[in-house]
């Protein structure tokens, strides 16, 4: 399924999710607070989930779909969709070897969540469609997580601690400290997809034309109350090598 149709599916699953965003946005100076470049803590999706299914404790299942909803749904403000020509994949991976990731450039996520296309990558055996990123606040843990959501056969969650020593070794299986890729496949692709969100990161000024680049939609005051306004349509940014150097 495409990004926008996977949105359609959870807007007509969770109708009341947009109302739920802007309400405890609202209301973050009465609940502990969270940095500014999460769009919502984790607990707060799980709480967006169990009012739209009126429960007061998740099940297994539902829990996954307030993850599916903390990328796709914070995805609808902007609906950015960034495609890498193919000859920048073998670039980034070689410098991002040689030269090591900076977890705090993560920060600079230019959107609550992205798309990235990756016609080159495959998961599972199977061709990796794309995927979602976004920043993840444990309110719990007071820890700042990388999100990424396959889109592949099924919808697939990776998180990975904001940490220079587990960043840098996704792509070493027997020394990496992220344990639950066990196979050399699955971390040159989860290695992969990390330094595509990682030159988004550095590059976002450079991203774009006609003066217009990635942005975090922000709220406006409508009615007396701060909303956030979705995006009319996807827009689809080109990153070549010139705005990956």
């Amino acid at each position: 399924m495409s990004p926008y149709h996977h949105l359609k599916a959870l807007a007509e699953q969770f109708p009341d999710t947009w109302k739920l965003i802007d309400t405890f946005r609202m209301e973050q100076d009465n609940i502990p607070d969270w940095p500014d470049w999460c769009l919502l803590p984790k607990s707060a999706w799980q709480a967006i989930v169990a009012k739209e299914y009126n429960v007061s404790q998740l099940a297994t299942r539902q829990i996954k779909e307030a993850s599916y909803l903390a990328a796709i749904a914070a995805w609808r403000y902007e609906q950015g969709i960034y495609r890498f020509k193919r000859d920048v994949y073998k670039k980034l991976i070689h410098d991002s070897k040689k030269n090591k990731l900076n977890p705090r450039i993560f920060y600079q996520l230019p959107e609550w969540s992205i798309y990235i296309k990756t016609p080159h990558l495959t998961w599972n055996n199977v061709p990796l469609a794309g995927f979602w990123c976004h920043l993840e606040w444990d309110m719990h843990k007071k820890i700042p997580i990388l999100k990424l959501m396959l889109n592949t056969f099924t919808l697939q969650e990776i998180s990975l601690p904001l940490d220079a020593r587990v960043l840098n070794n996704i792509y070493k299986p027997h020394t990496s400290n992220y344990k639950s890729v066990k196979d050399i496949n699955y971390h040159s692709t989860l290695f992969a997809m990390v330094c595509l969100v990682y030159c988004i990161c550095k590059c976002s000024a450079s991203i774009g034309n006609k003066g217009k680049h990635p942005e975090k939609t922000q709220p406006r005051l409508f009615k007396g109350m701060f909303k956030l306004f979705p995006a009319a349509q996807p827009t689809l940014w080109h990153i070549d090598s010139a705005a990956a150097t």
